[in-house]
């Protein structure tokens, strides 16, 4: 497919600290700091040219999320979180055959998405084991459809550079909507209305402040199709804050709620804190 850099969404931002970026030029100055990871923005958020790949499950049936509260989730987060120190301290003094035993153990009894996001670093660097291109994917891509944000990052750049895997450029799009789009490209768009609003790098533009917020929801709400549970957060945030939308805490828990069963975890303390102020 063909794409126009200049209707795209944009990654990465880059802004010289001296530098006073004017107005209309503020998108096109952005754009020079670009990597060539612009070519996937063309994938990134749907348009009436082009339909989102077929939806990949994302479960994780032994945390409570799916059905728990969030005083569950967040329990059985800080025991996961507990339980992967002792890994760590394995992992520090180089001890990486002892702590793949505990990393397979946390997978098995625990489905924990940060041991299998490791042992793909384990397989692609070869500690500890025989480095393995297919068998470090096969880990990052299970702990991707696990909730496991970085790892679905790695597998996004491996389905773009065929590493460990054949290359599709569908299932890489899917996976940098998955673990980056809401924050890269939704964020950047918000971003844009706090810097028309503030008047720190452009005049300030009510209009402009209005058309990125406005931009940035609905950019939220095309990417919670799929589902994806950072952008179910982000727009529980909008709803939460009033950002783009009217204000409303109802519409926020039930996002919330949505992210958490997505297994997004700043979803549950928003939940825990919201609920405690007797929402």
């Amino acid at each position: 497919m063909s794409f126009d850099p200049n209707s795209v969404s944009i990654f990465y931002i880059c802004i010289p600290d001296q530098e006073v970026i004017q107005s209309e030029m503020i998108l096109r100055r952005y754009r020079t700091y670009l990597t060539s990871v612009l070519v996937l923005a063309a994938f990134v958020v749907p348009s009436v040219n082009m339909a989102y790949s077929a939806p990949l499950a994302v479960s994780n049936t032994a945390n409570p999320g799916s059905e728990g509260t969030a005083n569950q989730y967040i329990v059985h987060s800080h025991a996961i979180h507990l339980a992967d120190q002792q890994i760590i301290a394995l992992l520090n003094r180089n001890q990486y055959k002892a702590a793949i035993l505990l990393l397979q153990k946390a997978i098995n009894e625990d489905q924990d998405a940060w041991a299998a996001d490791t042992i793909g670093h384990l397989y692609a660097s070869g500690l500890g084991v025989t480095a393995d291109a297919k068998e470090a994917f096969r880990w990052y891509l299970w702990s991707a459809e696990h909730g496991g944000h970085f790892a679905q990052r790695q597998v996004a750049n491996a389905y773009l550079n065929g590493w460990g895997t054949k290359r599709s450029p569908q299932k890489a799009a899917y996976w940098f909507r998955q673990g980056m789009a809401p924050s890269q490209v939704a964020g950047t768009e918000y971003w844009l209305a706090k810097t028309y609003a503030h008047a720190k790098l452009a005049p300030p533009n009510p209009q402009k402040v209005h058309y990125y917020k406005q931009k940035s929801v609905q950019t939220l709400r095309d990417l919670d199709q799929e589902p994806n549970g950072a952008a179910a957060y982000d727009l529980g945030i909008a709803y939460l804050y009033g950002n783009g939308v009217a204000q409303n805490r109802q519409k926020a828990l039930t996002y919330f709620r949505q992210a958490m069963q997505l297994q997004y975890p700043k979803a549950a303390a928003a939940i825990h804190q919201l609920q405690g102020q007797g929402s």
